[in-house]
């Protein structure tokens, strides 16, 4: 499915406006989650037109990254998932940010948290 320049914009804005809201966790550098205060986290993002397939990257602090969807997402609508610069398959990502990514309507959602006693 071929992504227009409009969808791109749309799908900007509204990635935008998701990663406005904030976390209450964090992914430190070992890969694990843990408790933090809400905050708001933003993103750089970068559009390339230069090529053929159109790209959008999302950056935090200057690596590819994005915990709350693909951090890079290409015009023929494939998407690869990033943390702090390095790629990880839709399972790797899913089990370090304790999210679910749902191709279909293009939206990740938290997973329940289980408290360990």
């Amino acid at each position: 499915m071929k992504i227009t320049r409009a969808d791109l914009k749309k799908l900007i804005k509204e990635e935008m406006e998701a990663s406005l809201e904030g976390s209450c966790y964090r992914v430190d550098e070992d890969g694990e989650r843990r408790m933090s205060p809400k905050r708001t986290v933003f993103y750089e993002v970068e559009v390339d037109y230069t090529d053929d397939n159109t790209k959008i990257v999302w950056m935090l602090n200057g690596e590819i990254h994005c915990e709350h969807g693909p951090a890079i997402w290409w015009q023929d609508g494939t998407h690869d998932f990033y943390l702090r610069g390095k790629w990880l398959t839709q399972e790797e990502w899913e089990s370090k940010t304790y999210r679910s990514w749902n191709s279909q309507t293009k939206r990740s959602t938290k997973k329940p948290v289980q408290e360990t006693i």
